[in-house]
């Protein structure tokens, strides 16, 4: 019985310090077209989270500056 919550305990652990790769898609605030995708690659989710959100600005885009809002995907 020890065994066994020992190896779930490991488990379990292992799966919340999981690193995986994501997608940052940029769109331009209040449509769906996206302007800019980075893939953040090897991160958990959180730090993927803070580095998509450091994204989020003004762009220029034809010829007219817009908010970009960017998100994980």
């Amino acid at each position: 019985m020890k065994k066994s919550i020992f190896f779930f305990g490991i488990a379990l652990l292992s799966l919340m310090s999981c690193k995986k790769d994501y997608t940052c898609e940029c769109y331009i605030q209040g449509s769906n077209q996206i302007v800019e995708t980075y893939q953040l690659k090897d991160m958990r989710e959180n730090d993927a989270t803070a580095k998509c959100d450091s994204y989020d600005g003004t762009i220029t885009y034809g010829g007219q500056t817009a908010n970009k809002d960017c998100v994980i995907q």
